[in-house]
């Protein structure tokens, strides 16, 4: 089987964004604060510690039109706790004073550069009950494998 996910991605678009218009956008990567625990060693009762925590990437009140931020995955740590070292990425228009931001520029871009896996393939499993092959537990850990759409 193909794994998780055989939906069919978002087409990628195949129009490159005109060089001006890439000349307009801003990579940087920001300190991620909000996280929210996923999954942690301690179901299995191990002397090996870890945890993984998933990003929260709330939508903001007044959103931003120019800007757009982007998580490739979960958070790992060697702990119980949240790990202190926290990054996404944003994707910023740099517009003309007065100039209405495009947003079309953006999703293009992310489309482009980023563009949503062709589908996820099972790359590791860990079941919480000793001794049971059979992913049936609720607390198992699955890591996925993102197969790129070309």
């Amino acid at each position: 089987g193909r794994g998780l996910g055989a939906v069919a991605p978002p087409p990628i678009s195949q129009k490159l964004p005109a060089e001006e218009d890439l000349a307009r956008l801003q990579v940087s990567m920001l300190k991620h604060v909000q996280v929210k625990s996923a999954w942690s060693s301690r179901i299995f009762n191990s002397e090996e510690k870890g945890s993984l925590w998933s990003p929260e990437l709330k939508r903001e009140l007044l959103p931003t039109a120019n800007k757009r931020r982007l998580c490739v995955g979960y958070f790992g740590s060697k702990e119980d706790t949240a790990p202190a070292f926290k990054m996404v990425i944003q994707l910023e228009e740099i517009t003309r004073f007065f100039a209405f931001p495009n947003r079309q520029l953006l999703d293009d871009a992310l489309d482009r550069f980023a563009p949503h896996p062709k589908y996820f393939r099972n790359a590791f499993f860990k079941n919480a009950n000793k001794g049971d092959a059979r992913p049936s537990s609720y607390n198992s850990l699955y890591a996925w494998e993102p197969i790129p759409p070309s």
